[in-house]
């Protein structure tokens, strides 16, 4: 009957009266002996928040006063922080964090990209430890470039690459020997 479980309930210690609890993060943590005690567990955390401080006295009370003395930190029409100190701070984080950004992605578009600018076919690898068409006295370690054909004559004048290329005469790729069929 319903008199017989509650007893249970109460000799259980699972029973709080008027849905009050005590729950932390241990409680949390901890796995209830039955499914019943871990669902009654989660449910009182998600419904009943603990609000106590952590010595376990009475919930913090805020107070209109200490949230209107924390939103006049920041000026919202100036958008800046009424504190000189304090915003010179934020400044200086956002300059770092900005910056960060900055080269993060100028790596990635040096990556991407052609290592030159297009429009002027000047070399965007100048002064950088980048091995390529900046620093061509520097060997390039690692896997060999792909070839942009496996044809090894120019399509537009049939004439060998050794001949016509784009590339100063000393760097043209030079023709390899084929066998005849």
């Amino acid at each position: 009957s319903f008199r017989c479980m509650l007893v249970r309930a109460m000799a259980e210690d699972t029973f709080r009266p008027h849905g009050r609890s005590e729950v932390g993060a241990d409680a949390l943590k901890s796995h209830g002996r039955t499914w019943a005690e871990e669902i009654l567990t989660y449910e009182t955390a998600k419904r009943r928040p603990n609000l106590s401080n952590e010595d376990g006295g009475p919930p913090v009370r805020v107070t209109r006063g200490a949230v209107k003395e924390q939103e006049r930190v920041f000026d919202p029409v100036n958008q800046r922080y009424r504190e000189p100190a304090t915003e010179y701070r934020q400044r200086l984080r956002e300059e770092e964090n900005r910056v960060t950004h900055l080269n993060r992605a100028m790596d990635v578009q040096l990556l991407r990209e052609q290592p030159f600018n297009v429009v002027t076919n000047a070399t965007k690898l100048e002064g950088l430890d980048f091995p390529g068409e900046g620093n061509a006295d520097k060997p390039m370690h690692g896997r060999q470039r792909f070839p942009d054909t496996f044809i090894d004559y120019n399509i537009v004048s049939n004439k060998g690459f050794h001949e016509h290329h784009w590339a100063h005469p000393d760097d043209r790729p030079q023709p390899s020997a084929r066998e005849p069929r």
